[in-house]
């Protein structure tokens, strides 16, 4: 290999490294541009997911609220119930009782 061979193949090594340094120096930047948009989604993601747990637990205090409003209303609904039974008894009782008063005074009245 002569003296300008050899310095044309340098050359062309030079040239090389350089066109590989400059695709490698792209690759980097993109390389950096993406982990940036990477972080940065991963951060909106975890707020996101922050923020989805706050809802469900806020949702979670609310629903054993209602729970126990239900739960409440469930015993007044029931009491409710046995007092109505109850009254409707006592009515029926008191019924039965006017009713015979009511006899009782027909037949005497019928009678006299």
């Amino acid at each position: 290999m002569t003296g300008d061979e050899l310095e044309r193949a340098i050359e062309f090594l030079l040239k090389n490294q350089a066109a590989f340094e400059a695709r490698q120096a792209a690759f980097d930047a993109r390389q950096a541009a993406h982990d940036d948009r990477q972080a940065a989604a991963d951060a909106r993601f975890e707020a996101a997911r922050e923020q989805t747990n706050q809802q469900i637990s806020e949702l979670t205090v609310s629903q054993q609220a209602t729970q126990r409003q239900l739960d409440h209303l469930t015993n007044v609904v029931a009491s409710i119930a046995e007092t109505t039974r109850r009254n409707s008894e006592d009515i029926d009782a008191l019924v039965k009782l006017v009713g015979g008063l009511v006899e009782g005074r027909n037949g005497k009245s019928g009678s006299s």
